[in-house]
């Protein structure tokens, strides 16, 4: 009967404290989480949020650059069907020299880099998603 009638004294401290440890916890153990940008199914962290919106950036920077590679060979191909239209000549060594300019040491050596890093950035993000969210 006395730890009853104690309850009963000290409810209101009971009450206080309760919600107050609940709200410490909160606080302090759970971390903020958002759905992630690649799998709908999984709640990331900030910092693993970030690394797939760094991901998914340089993807796009990837693509619009293939993009661009496609219109610069269009235009170039427009251009010399343009000469031969016009003149009925071909110009076999403007052609050579616009494709090796298109396709640059330069151009080969930056999509390299790219898939590297790309795959880089893949393989930390699935590694620290798997340490924060460990399957069931």
């Amino acid at each position: 009967m006395n730890i009853i009638n104690y309850i009963k004294a000290n409810l209101h401290f009971i009450i206080t404290a309760t919600i107050l440890l609940l709200l410490l916890y909160y606080i302090v153990g759970c971390e903020p989480t958002a759905q992630s940008m690649l799998d709908a199914d999984r709640q990331v962290t900030g910092d693993i949020l970030m690394q797939e919106f760094k991901l998914i950036a340089a993807t796009y920077e990837k693509r619009i650059a293939d993009i661009e590679l496609q219109q610069k060979i269009r235009n170039m191909l427009l251009q010399e069907s343009l000469t031969l239209a016009n003149t009925g000549q071909l110009n076999p060594v403007g052609i050579i020299t616009s494709l090796m300019s298109i396709f640059g040491v330069a151009a080969t050596a930056d999509a390299v880099r790219s898939r590297n890093r790309l795959k880089k950035m893949s393989i930390s993000i699935k590694t620290s998603t798997d340490e924060t969210n460990p399957k069931e």
